[in-house]
């Protein structure tokens, strides 16, 4: 297993990305952190990733974590990869609210994210 240091890292990173803190959000990335959104979007530094999530930023979306762990596969080489399961919620312009289901995969070294990849499905329709 892994450390809780590591899932404290993702746990404070996830409150401050609630809370729309780019600058404090941008100091659990490295510089040359490689981000993937499930839609595909792939980002290879910390900073063009913080300038989309600006862009991007709604109001009307909201996530929860349901669950986190930490393994670290490779004790002797240092980096724990945290997995946490996320709902995301989403009402769009026309008051249409969509619900999806994600993985949030980081991989940690010394504090810092140096990739996060994130995975993702729709919620099945009733």
């Amino acid at each position: 297993m892994g450390t809780q240091e590591a899932i404290e890292v993702v746990l404070q990173l996830d409150s401050v990305w609630k809370n729309n803190d780019y600058a404090a959000l941008q100091s659990f990335f490295s510089d040359t952190a490689r981000i993937t959104f499930s839609n595909g979007k792939q980002f290879t530094n910390s900073e063009d990733f913080i300038n989309t999530l600006k862009e991007w930023e709604n109001p009307n979306s909201s996530w929860e974590m349901n669950g986190i762990y930490s393994l670290d596969i490779s004790p002797n080489v240092g980096g724990e990869h945290v997995q946490a399961r996320v709902t995301y919620h989403n009402v769009d312009s026309l008051g249409v609210e969509t619900t999806s289901y994600g993985i949030e995969s980081y991989y940690v070294i010394d504090g810092k994210v140096v990739w996060m990849d994130q995975f993702g499905q729709k919620a099945p329709q009733e």
